[in-house]
């Protein structure tokens, strides 16, 4: 897999996203967000990256809708991902890899080899890490996820050329829908609940 490249270039250090977005010129859009979506996607994530990972992301998607080379400001150009996060969330996403590839395989290809349709799946990905970049006013359990999880599987299903993985990306979103539409609802304090409730 290209990005385990990525731990031997760093060789035990903090590398700055701007060098791990421009270290993988083959499919580097896709294959990129990927990478910054999977650890968001996960039921326990880390919430201080969402808000940096959602940048990140957002800057990605823009640039595959246009179609150029992703730039990033000076921020977050320099911005360190530290070595043990990146070492875990390789590791992670190459176990989901191998039993995902059962799954995954090539078909509905017009989803991937029509232009305007993949600048579309290009501005869903955008929209979706705008709603993952935005701050949420009342932190709750998997507000991170939920926003994250159609990005995975979308940008998983381009890169491995499985439209239907594509179109679960998309009804994934629903969940999201869902989820912010209860937690506008119900508020934090349900969640909280539920969530202490199962012992998580």
């Amino acid at each position: 897999m290209e990005l385990r490249g990525l731990l031997s270039r760093a060789e035990g250090r903090d590398m700055p996203l701007g060098e791990i977005v421009e270290s993988i010129p083959h499919r580097g859009h896709v294959l990129m967000i990927v990478l910054f979506s999977f650890p968001m996607s996960l039921p326990i994530s880390p919430p201080f990256l969402g808000g940096v990972f959602g940048m990140v992301l957002t800057f990605l998607a823009f640039y595959l809708v246009i179609g150029r080379k992703p730039w990033m400001p000076h921020y977050l150009h320099h911005k360190p991902v530290s070595y043990r996060v990146l070492e875990k969330t390789i590791e992670k996403l190459s176990w989901a890899m191998r039993y995902l590839e059962i799954l995954l395989k090539p078909r509905l290809l017009f989803m991937t080899k029509d232009e305007r349709l993949w600048r579309m799946h290009g501005a869903f990905l955008l929209f979706m890490s705008v709603i993952l970049a935005l701050p949420i006013p009342m932190p709750a359990p998997f507000t991170n996820s939920v926003a994250a999880l159609p990005i995975f599987l979308t940008s998983l299903g381009m890169l491995e050329r499985d439209g239907r993985m594509i179109v679960v990306g998309y009804f994934s979103t629903l969940l999201c829908i869902g989820y912010y539409l209860a937690l506008i609802l119900l508020g934090r304090e349900a969640f909280e609940y539920v969530w202490h409730f199962f012992g998580w």
